[in-house]
């Protein structure tokens, strides 16, 4: 339960920064939306969704969305807003899978193998717990099958055979199901030879599996009505975003024909840079929705400070944030008590609307300050650290290329590969209308000030 700060130590134990809030009514929840023109109009429409009227007006049998954006800007947060104003009577049925989070996921060695059982496995469990829905043997059956004669035929898998125990009708049902997609599940997470042996039962016998799987949503979205007073399921996989290069290309592009397999409505959360990588991404997901940084100033030209154009709306939206976590009386000076606000907008326009960064420098002044409170000094220390976190990851040319970036027009973007890993470690920074800035914790930094003074004069 959140508690009001008392101490400068209370409110450093609210700056955690990688862990998402769950809903929109967590007290320390902002609506971020009108800093960053976000609105979920278009993705709703494109589910067949009429909010203002609470129905589904147009049923799609199945839609592969991307919900895109820099780590950091929020989506995970955003994601668990839409689970909540979707999973609603006459709406949908939520299933929402964290790749992050789940037992059976792993980051680091992750493939659509992987994600698909948990979305089995995360229905199978929903179905358990779910009272009211009957679901017909006949639609159970492809899966048990699928599991006795491709997985508990094989080597890695044969002790689980002893497990199985059978109704009085010689059938699983849901509950066993449940039971061995947890143990695959266990297995994937494990990193022992079932892994691989499950990983490559799966992709030989894909549509195999798909087939039944797509059965089996079928008739739950025909049975749920009683229960779920929901009409369709909607899959939301969160966490994919922090697959990295190779990783997320695989994945997210080289097998979307297997992910497209399974047929229901489906939201993917994908790094910010996949969406530049090539067209195949626009032409294999059938809606994009981008959550960009907030945009507290348009885009300028860093040798010409002062021609920065600052949004008012955004400082006020990013000043509410801040103060959520570390009330107003914990800055020098006091911005409630005084009016002035500079030392609070100095994190923020360091942060250059990048919500992970704006508390990564709270935290960071939280270690710098010697007053209990946040004073200039400490503000100044937090930006420094921070512009060391991205010196250490930066090449020499990459300040080149942040320079021009930042010198060009906002619609002239370039999208090679260079490029898309500055997008992935926040170096460069996407807003609305997507331009492109550099964050100006590394403007700061000697290397991007030479750069930009070789650039040639305008």
């Amino acid at each position: 339960m959140h508690q009001e700060p008392k101490t400068l130590w209370d409110v450093s134990a609210q700056l955690a920064f990688n862990e998402a809030l769950q809903d929109a009514d967590d007290p320390l929840y902002v609506d971020t939306s009108p800093a960053r023109e976000l609105g979920y109009s278009a993705l709703y429409r494109d589910l067949g969704v009429d909010l203002a009227n609470r129905k589904i007006a147009q049923s799609h049998a199945s839609k592969y969305v991307l919900f895109c954006g820099h780590r950091g800007t929020g989506k995970s947060t955003e994601l668990r807003r839409i689970r909540q104003q979707l999973n609603q009577p006459g709406l949908f049925k939520v299933i929402l899978v964290d790749a992050g989070q789940d037992v059976g996921l792993d980051l680091n060695n992750l493939e659509y193998p992987d994600v698909c059982l948990a979305l089995a496995r995360a229905l199978c469990e929903e179905l358990k717990e779910a009272e009211g829905i009957i679901i017909d043997q006949v639609f159970v059956t492809p899966l048990e099958q699928w599991f006795t004669d491709r997985v508990l035929v094989t080597e890695a898998f044969k002790e689980w055979t002893g497990d199985v125990t059978t109704g009085a009708d010689g059938k699983w049902g849901i509950p066993f199901l449940s039971e061995f997609f947890v143990k695959l599940s266990t297995a994937f997470k494990t990193g022992t030879k079932r892994k691989e042996e499950a990983r490559t039962i799966l992709k030989s016998s894909f549509g195999e599996f798909a087939a039944a799987f797509n059965k089996l949503i079928a008739h739950v979205e025909e049975r749920m009505a009683t229960s779920w007073k929901a009409n369709r399921l909607l899959f939301i996989v969160d966490g994919t975003d922090r697959l990295t290069g190779e990783d997320s290309n695989r994945f997210f592009i080289e097998d979307v024909h297997q992910l497209r397999q399974l047929r229901s409505l489906f939201i993917y959360c994908a790094p910010i840079h996949l969406v530049h990588a090539s067209s195949a991404v626009r032409n294999a997901y059938d809606h994009i929705c981008k959550v960009p940084a907030l945009k507290l100033a348009d885009k300028f030209d860093p040798r010409f400070p002062e021609k920065r154009l600052e949004h008012q709306a955004a400082l006020n939206v990013m000043r509410s944030l801040i103060l959520k976590r570390a009330p107003a009386r914990f800055f020098q000076p006091n911005p409630e008590a005084s009016g002035d606000w500079s030392t609070v907008d100095y994190f923020i326009r360091v942060s250059g609307g990048h919500l992970r960064d704006l508390i990564r420098l709270l935290g960071y002044a939280f270690q710098s300050t010697t007053t209990e409170l946040f004073d200039p000094s400490s503000a100044q220390a937090a930006e420094k650290k921070l512009a060391t976190d991205y010196r250490h990851i930066l090449k020499s040319a990459d300040y080149e290329r942040l320079a021009q970036i930042d010198t060009t027009a906002a619609d002239s973007n370039a999208t090679d590969q260079e490029t898309r890993d500055l997008l992935y470690n926040l170096a460069l920074l996407e807003y609305n209308s997507f331009w492109w800035q550099s964050h100006p914790a590394v403007r700061t930094l000697p290397s991007y000030q030479d750069a930009l003074k070789k650039l040639p004069a305008q």
